[in-house]
């Protein structure tokens, strides 16, 4: 399965089936850290940021996933799109789906709901809390 395919999988599992630029970043982040065997240990290379740990690899990722109709930018008033996983990319974060155990499944739905209804202060208090030293270069005052 491909790297790429993972914010499909997020945007799939996500209530409303959309995310934030932060929001992709934070649940790929954590799938990172709590299931590498599942998405591939070397899949992203997440490094302290602005806003906690980011590779800008995921929203090159994103781009792709939008040229072949996988993913649309929804823009929003607050300055950035928020981003929503089309038919085509849900069938292919379900076939992405199909290789994943059933503990990884329910991790996934789970942090993906938790991360697209936890406000930003909260989420990134936590994540901060969690990791760190994805704290260290951030602009957030927490």
């Amino acid at each position: 399965m491909s790297k790429a395919h993972w914010p499909l999988v997020a945007l799939l599992k996500s209530p409303d089936k959309k995310l934030t630029p932060v929001q992709i970043q934070k649940t790929i982040f954590l799938f990172a850290q709590n299931i590498p065997d599942t998405i591939g240990h070397d899949a992203y290379k997440f490094k302290p940021y602005n806003y906690g740990p980011f590779d800008p690899a995921i929203y090159r990722d994103l781009e792709g996933a939008i040229e072949a109709g996988h993913v649309e930018p929804l823009p929003t008033s607050r300055g950035w799109d928020e981003y929503r996983i089309t038919a085509l990319g849900e069938r292919i974060a379900q076939e992405t789906l199909a290789d994943v155990s059933p503990d990884a499944e329910q991790y996934i739905s789970r942090i993906t709901n938790w991360v697209r209804t936890t406000s930003f202060r909260e989420l990134l208090t936590a994540i901060y809390k969690a990791y760190p030293a994805y704290a260290k270069r951030s602009v957030f005052n927490h």
